[in-house]
């Protein structure tokens, strides 16, 4: 699993170009995994859990990390399995 980073590279991180939409992002609070970014009837969230959300419905994945990312969030892809 690789963090999502908007700007600066760290190690064991993949920049944002480079972001695979059909693998899984997971988000990451206060140490823990909290949720995931999830493409609902054509619009990106950050899922909680239940129906709960963050950041709303964006257009663009990129646009759903930067504003969730406001409230603490960290973002990880993990890789699809088949």
């Amino acid at each position: 699993m690789r963090k999502i980073i908007l700007d600066t590279l760290e190690k064991d991180t993949v920049d944002f170009c480079e972001v695979d939409e059909s693998n899984p992002i997971f988000a990451k609070q206060y140490e823990e995994f909290v949720g995931m970014i999830v493409k609902e009837n054509g619009k990106w969230i950050l899922r909680l859990g239940g129906a709960d959300g963050c950041s709303g419905f964006q257009s663009t994945l990129r646009e759903c990390l930067v504003r969730a990312s406001v409230y603490g969030y960290e973002f990880y892809e993990g890789k699809k399995c088949i």
